[in-house]
C-alpha cells in the first residue's frame, strides 16, 4: 500500500486505532517513514505511545521517534 501511493496521513488516522496490532505497528512505521506528520497524526501516535499495550506496536513506536 505504501509503495503504490495508497498509504497517506488520512488513512494513517484511521488504521493507528485498528484492533489489529500488526496493522497500527505497520502504521506507525509507514508514518515514521514520512519527511514530516501532521499534527493529528503526531497526537495519535503520543496517544498509542500511553494506551497500547502490544510489544510489536511499541517496538516501531520506539524505533519511529529516533526518525522523527
Amino acid at each position: 500500500m505504501q509503495v503504490s501511493g495508497g498509504f497517506d496521513e488520512t488513512l494513517a488516522t484511521d488504521l493507528l486505532k485498528h484492533k489489529n496490532p500488526d496493522v497500527r505497528a505497520w502504521t506507525v512505521r509507514f508514518l515514521g517513514e514520512l519527511p514530516r506528520l501532521t499534527e493529528e497524526n503526531r497526537e495519535s501516535l503520543v496517544s498509542l505511545a500511553t494506551k497500547d499495550v502490544s510489544p510489536h506496536v511499541l517496538s516501531e513506536l520506539a524505533s519511529a521517534i529516533q526518525r522523527l
